[in-house]
């Protein structure tokens, strides 16, 4: 199943430290996975991802500066890719 994209809060984007995402269809206590793409599809960083205050908390600080996909799944086969601007 995907997500469609005005279904997704990621924020602040562009981002310094942490990025958020929170999302009314799923319940985010399932996200399984987060990884983070570069432009050129490499795989940049697996994300390590905390749940607080109902929403996900992603620590981007040490990916350069930079556009990059931020690639989602729950544990029911939901996936969701965003664009992610790290400043």
């Amino acid at each position: 199943m995907v997500l469609p994209s005005t279904d997704i809060k990621l924020y602040p984007n562009p981002a310094d430290d942490l990025v958020y995402i929170e999302s009314e269809s799923f319940d985010p206590s399932q996200m399984s996975q987060t990884e983070i793409f570069d432009l050129n599809g490499r795989k940049v960083l697996q994300a390590d991802n905390y749940f607080t205050e109902g929403r996900w908390q992603i620590n981007v600080k040490s990916l350069p500066s930079g556009i990059y996909s931020l690639r989602f799944s729950t544990h029911e086969g939901i996936c969701r890719t965003v664009k992610l601007i790290k400043k």
